[in-house]
């Protein structure tokens, strides 16, 4: 798929559908500057520009400050952990009451937003632009993003949270931005339910918030308790709920530019891991085959389940680690497509691979390992102000303590994967 207009015209979605505006940006859900008798969206697109018979009055609601949905209390805001988030991670559903009050930010979590919309644009928009190849994409993270950010809430605070992990691999991390990344990561996946629930969102400030979510839900994990140890299935869980939302070809208006990009983008690695039922086989590198081999017996008499079943998200998991490493390899992989790879092999990975993670199954745990040692190789770590690699050598070596004996030997390959990375 491909844009066919090579001058990327100004991307026009991403603004809170139009109350008092022309019936046709009002239909489209974008911002209409309500110029009478043509509005310049309808005049810039060639489209026939009415208002309604009976406008409402002209007086519009004043925006809300930045920060006047940044603080819930305390009672309601999670650990400072993925797991902790994990129980509201089911996007699509309605946020309970507890949330949906507005509690007024203090000057310090003012100061706080300012500090990560700063840093955002100061340290993880520049390191963006540095690794991306693609000057559309660059454009998205450095002028689209924001600019739709300031329309809708739930965007907002996926940037912060992001932009709060880029902060905590730099000196200037310390608690307090550790405490704002938990508390606006909350309030994002609370905003975004909330939105998903209005049938009239904004698919595409809905889809870049739940892009946001997704790479934080990875970034998150550095920092987080691991003794004892507790495998990091709410990774996949967060980023299996945000990308729900990940919009269909048809649902995507014609000049939403950003989305379409997206879309072109992602395209080749849905097309890669889908599959059609009985016309795919996986393919497992050799590396990996011991992994899916070893001790099978064993492992289902003792957890019990369906072994055929069981052993088909094992070896569905382990294609699509194939499919990354492979791609990794290639000298014309985009550097774009990885960034997506990372939140989107937690997105696709089965349900029972996910929970075979939670109950620390050791064949979950090694393919966990070797997932997280393939991702210490991509460049995209730096997004994360993670150029020391500490996010997935914490997490393997974590995993490696846990291991039974008898699993060690298998351990070696990510190991050695994770130390080429790091040397």
């Amino acid at each position: 798929m491909a844009i066919q207009d090579n001058k990327r015209p100004a991307a026009r979605v991403g603004h809170r559908k139009s109350r008092t505006g022309c019936l046709k940006c009002r239909s489209r859900r974008v911002k209409c500057d309500e110029t009478a008798p043509i509005c310049a969206n309808c005049q810039r697109l060639g489209l026939q520009c009415l208002y309604p018979s009976k406008p409402k009055s002209s007086m519009k609601s004043t925006d809300a400050p930045l920060t006047s949905n940044a603080e819930i209390s305390k009672a309601s805001i999670p650990e400072r952990t993925i797991k902790s988030s994990s129980n509201s991670t089911n996007l699509p559903t309605p946020l309970s009451s507890e949330y949906e009050k507005d509690i007024p930010s203090t000057s310090s979590g003012s100061r706080m937003e300012l500090r990560l919309l700063h840093a955002f644009m100061s340290r993880v928009v520049p390191t963006t632009t540095s690794i991306l190849a693609s000057s559309e994409w660059r454009q998205v993270w450095f002028t689209d993003m924001p600019r739709i950010a300031f329309d809708h809430d739930n965007l907002l605070y996926a940037l912060l949270a992001f932009s709060a992990t880029q902060v905590l691999g730099s000196p200037l991390g310390n608690s307090d931005v550790s405490l704002a990344q938990a508390e606006f990561f909350a309030i994002a996946l609370q905003r975004q339910r909330a939105a998903i629930s209005n049938p009239d969102y904004d698919i595409e400030a809905t889809t870049l918030a739940a892009i946001l979510i997704a790479q934080s839900a990875f970034g998150m994990l550095r920092g987080r308790v691991l003794e004892p140890y507790t495998p990091p299935a709410d990774w996949f869980e967060v980023s299996r709920s945000a990308w729900r939302v990940f919009p269909r070809v048809k649902d995507i208006p014609p000049d939403c530019i950003v989305l379409r990009l997206l879309v072109e983008t992602t395209a080749p690695i849905w097309q890669k891991w889908s599959r059609e039922a009985g016309c795919y086989d996986f393919h497992v590198d050799e590396i990996y085959k011991p992994i899916l081999t070893y001790l099978v017996p064993e492992e289902f008499d003792h957890y019990g389940g369906d072994r055929i079943k069981g052993l088909e998200a094992y070896e569905k998991t382990l294609d699509l680690l194939t499919n990354f490493r492979q791609a990794l390899a290639g000298q014309d992989e985009p550097v774009q497509n990885n960034l997506f790879r990372v939140s989107l092999i937690a997105q696709t990975v089965p349900d029972d691979f996910v929970r075979f993670v939670r109950e620390e199954r050791p064949r979950a745990l090694l393919i966990t390992a070797s997932i997280l040692a393939v991702i210490s190789r991509t460049k995209i770590l730096r997004l994360y102000g993670d150029a020391g690699h500490t996010i997935p050598r914490s997490e393997i070596q974590a995993i490696r303590k846990i291991l039974p004996e008898e699993w060690q030997g298998l351990m070696v390959q990510p190991l050695e994967e994770l130390a080429s990375s790091v040397g």
